[in-house]
């Protein structure tokens, strides 16, 4: 995620300062990223299929040279002066209304300033529905498709799952080349919603709260189990766990603490009881 937001961010900022449209520098920007982002995967596939490495050892390394890679690049400072709009986009929402004067779709009503900015009613923010149709997608592809049911048949027993003819090694490629796209989707999203592309020792934070969301959902570390509702409701409780940490005023270095261990606690829920979560 963090390799996503500072490669799009800097490709975004050399194509405008090289006088490219913003329109063009963030569409060249996301287009380049996505398709660099999904190296990782192939790599951590390869390594765990052909290789036979652990995937928690193939996804460590290859995470950790993605994160120097990073780092080398904005030499652990922001990139910054992207090209406008980025915010307007990941900040927006769907409708606005300013009740009985003006009413637009995407953007912000022209015009408006002190006060009436006060009474402007945002409807729908576009990153909810960025989010949900994802979601919807991949729910879709869990549940009604052969490659969701082979996701789960692989996960619950892999030795089962090859004498039903199932191509491991091709599933988990895919699997993994999946979730590397999908981080760097998400590192994309980040840029649009921060306006600047960042990597910082607290950007490992962020794999931490994907881990305790999705293991508070529902899904198990030994496989087979898990979906996307649960996985969203996951992320909503430790979501709730942040915000109240913040509203109380606690130090942020807390959050780290707090977060893993619920992550803990899930875990030896999961393995105590295993049809409890």
């Amino acid at each position: 995620m963090g390799l996503s937001s500072v490669l799009s961010a800097t490709i975004m900022q050399r194509l405008y300062a090289a006088n490219y449209s913003p329109v063009w520098s963030i569409l060249i920007g996301c287009i380049i990223t996505l398709i660099v982002c999904i190296i990782p995967g192939f790599i951590s596939g390869v390594l765990i299929t052909k290789y036979k490495v652990p995937p928690f050892i193939a996804t460590l390394g290859v995470g950790g040279i993605a994160n120097g890679i990073t780092l080398l690049m904005c030499g652990g400072f922001p990139v910054a002066f992207l090209p406008p709009y980025l915010t307007e986009i990941g900040n927006g929402y769907l409708i606005y209304v300013l009740p009985g004067k003006a009413f637009s779709f995407f953007n912000r009503p022209e015009g408006i300033f002190g006060e009436e900015v006060k009474e402007l009613i945002r409807i729908i923010p576009n990153s909810f529905i960025f989010i949900f149709i994802i979601l919807i997608i991949l729910w879709h592809v869990l549940r009604n498709t052969r490659f969701g049911k082979h996701n789960y048949a692989i996960g619950g027993n892999m030795d089962a799952s090859v004498r039903a003819g199932i191509n491991i090694n091709k599933h988990l490629m895919t699997v993994y080349v999946l979730a590397a796209f999908l981080s760097g989707v998400a590192g994309v999203f980040n840029v649009f919603q921060t306006g600047i592309g960042n990597y910082t020792p607290f950007s490992a934070m962020y794999e931490l709260l994907a881990i305790a969301g999705v293991i508070i959902g529902g899904a198990s570390l030994m496989g087979g189990k898990g979906g996307i509702i649960g996985s969203v409701i996951g992320v909503i409780l430790i979501s709730v766990i942040e915000n109240g940490l913040h509203l109380s005023g606690v130090d942020p270095f807390y959050r780290f603490i707090a977060v893993g261990l619920v992550l803990i606690i899930a875990v030896v829920i999961d393995q105590s009881f295993p049809d409890l979560l």
